[in-house]
């Protein structure tokens, strides 16, 4: 059955390697090349309507992966492209190789035969135009590692979330899933190498690039308007297919497509507050959490997804990467902690991610141009389904702390019966 799998996996991924690199949706690696290499493109478009230069918008961690690809390929975008599909299928590779060994390590007679698998491949078919052509799939995994390994190999796990927060800045919310009770030696081993991690390597940022590029990510959140993807933008898309006059759609300073008109600023202002409240449960949940015992990794895990969950939903952005931030973190869930909620959750991002396929690319053009009737229903459709998943995720979150100690093991797995902790 292994044999299947990664013949299924490379199949996925060759497939997905040529569609990247003979479509447009290969257009970001271009721009990664351009950003890397500055002074080849002086009149082109690595400045833009007054926005950041090229790459500003990335944490300088972030970009080091891509510099690694630059410096092991010729001087060439074309092969610069190649490199960065094969690196990120290598991620992709890699983690796979991890989840078959969670299945086999951990049978669920409840679970579907190798559900976790097949969940991550088809994800990876729906995500194909952004799977292996864009940074996200990194802090993805890194969070889903994260959430394995809190328990057995704190330091390691914290020091791998403080370089995914210096990688893509979200996954620092995270953070609050550190917090166990503040008695607990564990809580302050996690918090303190989470922060020697940020330390460290915002050191190393200082040194290669500047000071400045600590801040710049930050300062790019500022010229950022209502993205036509996000939730808060969907009535005013759905208004503008049938009166286009009214509101307008633009490619704008922040590198992404914006919608103004009439009514936008308050969908600005209420995505903004949906920001706040994602951060206002990360801090009410460590702080609950401090003098509260229970602690423990399928927490983190529940936490993580509702927290990721409400980063998405409530962004003011929304890009379709966005959903590859969860998809690894669901599939660990999937091999380790399968429940009717986290099946529930699997689908339901399957099904939003199966639907962003039609909306980028099949109809992007439509949306950016019109927006087309089409283009406006087939992502108000989607936007509706992520509001379905975020009610999936708190239901996992609330539904499944519930359960006995007891009933939690088993439903882990019959492995875990006497050491749950440890097999994480």
């Amino acid at each position: 059955m292994k044999a299947k799998f990664w013949a299924a996996w490379g199949l996925i991924h060759a497939a997905i390697a040529v569609l990247a690199l003979r479509g447009k949706t290969s257009e970001d690696v271009t721009y990664y090349y351009k950003g890397l290499h500055p002074w080849q493109y002086p009149h082109r478009d690595i400045f833009f309507k007054g926005g950041p230069a090229a790459l500003q918008e990335y944490p300088d961690a972030g970009t080091w992966p891509l510099r690694i690809v630059d410096i092991l390929t010729p001087d060439d975008p074309a092969y610069f492209r190649v490199g960065f599909v094969f690196a990120m299928a290598a991620v992709s590779g890699v983690f796979t190789h991890l989840l078959m060994k969670l299945v086999e390590r951990h049978p669920n007679p409840e679970r579907p035969n190798h559900w976790p698998v097949v969940f991550w491949l088809l994800f990876t078919c729906a995500a194909y135009p952004v799977m292996l052509t864009r940074l996200d799939l990194i802090p993805g995994v890194l969070v889903a590692i994260v959430a394995l390994w809190c328990a057995t190999r704190p330091r390691v796990s914290a020091f791998l979330l403080g370089l995914a927060t210096m990688s893509k800045l979200w996954p620092g919310v995270l953070a609050a899933a550190l917090v166990g009770h503040w008695k607990s030696r564990g809580t302050w081993v996690r918090l303190l190498w989470f922060a020697v991690s940020l330390i460290a390597l915002s050191l190393v940022t200082i040194v290669l690039s500047g000071p400045s590029r600590l801040t710049s990510p930050l300062s790019y959140q500022d010229v950022r308007g209502l993205q036509i993807e996000s939730l808060a933008a969907t009535p005013f898309i759905l208004a503008a297919a049938f009166r286009p006059a009214t509101w307008q759609i633009e490619y704008a300073a922040s590198k992404s497509y914006e919608i103004t008109g009439p009514g936008v600023e308050i969908g600005i202002s209420v995505a903004n507050v949906l920001t706040i409240v994602a951060l206002l449960v990360a801090i009410g949940c460590a702080g609950w959490r401090l003098f509260r015992a229970g602690w423990s990794p399928l927490y983190v895990a529940r936490l993580s997804t509702l927290l990721i969950v409400l980063l998405i939903v409530g962004n003011k952005v929304l890009s379709p990467q966005y959903l590859i931030w969860l998809a690894p973190l669901v599939a660990v869930m999937l091999a380790i902690y399968f429940t009717r909620a986290t099946w529930w959750v699997s689908v339901l991002l399957l099904v939003a991610t199966f639907l962003t396929l039609l909306v980028y690319p099949a109809t992007y053009t439509q949306l950016t141009e019109g927006p087309s009737v089409l283009a406006a229903v087939i992502l108000g459709t989607r936007n509706v389904v992520l509001l379905a998943l975020g009610v999936a995720v708190v239901w996992l979150f609330f539904n499944d702390a519930k359960l006995s100690p007891s009933t939690k093991t088993a439903r882990l797995s019959p492995q875990l019966t006497t050491h749950p902790v440890s097999q994480l």
